[in-house]
């Protein structure tokens, strides 16, 4: 059976608390999408060493934050091309694997 010990002192709860990934600072994703009006599009540029999925994935977050859906379209290398929908019109999931067979 484990062992349940209290937590001693409140600067050791915070300190277990600190450990982990660290938080992402979204606020320059966030202004930038503030001026992205809905039903529009947004691009945006990479530079060097910095990550096409990286990139992607805090303007994702920074959008659900702020209550709108991203839908990227195909584009070149060191670029992202986005499309800002309102959470409603979000395209539905797609139903994976085989149809079933009718007789």
């Amino acid at each position: 059976m484990p062992e349940f010990m209290p937590v001693v002192s409140e600067e050791e709860l915070a300190s277990k608390k600190e450990t982990g990934r660290p938080r992402i600072d979204l606020s320059p994703y966030t202004r930038y999408l503030a001026t992205v009006p809905l039903k529009s599009a947004g691009h945006i540029s990479l530079s060097d060493g910095e990550k096409r999925s990286t990139i992607k994935r805090h303007i994702n977050l920074a959008a659900k934050e702020m209550g709108h859906t991203l839908a990227f379209h195909r584009s070149g290398p060191d670029e992202l091309l986005f499309e800002v929908l309102a959470p409603d019109s979000a395209k539905p999931a797609r139903r994976g694997g085989r149809p079933k067979k009718t007789d």
